[in-house]
């Protein structure tokens, strides 16, 4: 492997594991993300985030795999 596909490697990995903590929080935990607007006005958004998170980590394992047998 090389050094460049080595870190993109580790990198996604780290992304992945930041990926389910933020799927852990606003899910099982009950944590909410909130977006505050200029106006004040603010808004629910922990669905979105949770949707966004869960699709991107779906997504990340492939992408390691394949990274990880292109090098060889």
């Amino acid at each position: 492997m090389t050094g460049s596909t080595d870190a993109l490697i580790a990198w996604r990995r780290k992304e992945l594991d930041a990926s389910e903590q933020q799927i852990e929080l606003f899910g099982a935990k009950g944590v909410k993300a909130v977006l505050i607007l200029p106006d004040g006005v603010q808004q629910d958004i922990t669905d979105r985030v949770l949707e966004h998170q869960r699709e991107y980590a779906s997504r990340l394992p492939e992408l390691i795999v394949a990274l990880d047998g292109s090098a060889r």
